[in-house]
């Protein structure tokens, strides 16, 4: 749970996850995710790129880092309403390292098709965390109590700041991205950082 930018994939529900870093998903888009014209923001489907991949890092039990690059071709347009699926693999690993991809797809009525390819992400993700974090990370992983409490902690932490939830109803509007005052040509725009703009780490999210 979390007040941040991924408070808009709330809804996300994981079907799989395994330990070779594949998390599978889907989600009903809606709210925050489309644009003003009805349909999905692209931003919307960079937020499911950009958090989704990351959970495949934590299926392949390592911490969550900071995201190095992230990339998507967008080949699909999604309505509201839509029910994507979301795959996101662990391409190769290294020690502070990670390369990984997605693939959204949206499902049809038929469960038995593969359903329209949407949009195919990349993402490559900075994982070389201090030696400590690395430390409680594994005995968490070991450790379900220790695991449990950690994680109650930091919610707990999170809760204490009584951050607000966004009531946006669109993505511009949760962007709220403004024209440079006197830039007449209409080249330059701003995005003021709020706080539901940030991660889980109180930094602006990748996304």
């Amino acid at each position: 749970v979390t007040r941040g930018f991924e408070q808009f994939i709330k809804d996300f529900r994981v079907e799989h996850m395994d330990p070779e870093g594949v998390v599978r998903g889907s989600i009903v888009v809606g709210g925050a995710l489309l644009s003003t014209d009805g349909g999905m923001h692209v931003g919307g489907l960079m937020l499911l790129i950009d958090s989704i991949s990351s959970m495949s890092v934590v299926a392949a039990q390592r911490p969550g880092g900071v995201s190095l690059e992230i990339g998507a071709s967008i080949v699909g347009h999604v309505e509201a309403g839509d029910r994507l699926s979301v795959e996101a693999r662990m391409l190769r690993m290294g020690r502070t390292v990670a390369f990984l991809s997605v693939e959204i797809r949206r499902q049809a009525g038929d469960d038995s098709s593969e359903g329209e390819l949407v949009a195919i992400g990349t993402q490559t993700q900075h994982i070389g965390q201090p030696w400590l974090t690395r430390l409680m990370y594994g005995l968490g992983m070991r450790l379900l109590p220790l695991a449990r409490w950690s994680e109650s902690r930091r919610l707990g932490k999170l809760e204490s700041w009584n951050l607000p939830k966004c009531p946006a109803r669109s993505m511009e509007e949760a962007l709220h991205v403004q024209a440079v005052e006197g830039d007449v040509e209409g080249r330059r725009f701003q995005c003021p950082v709020a706080l539901h703009l940030l991660n889980g780490l109180g930094a602006g999210h990748g996304a």
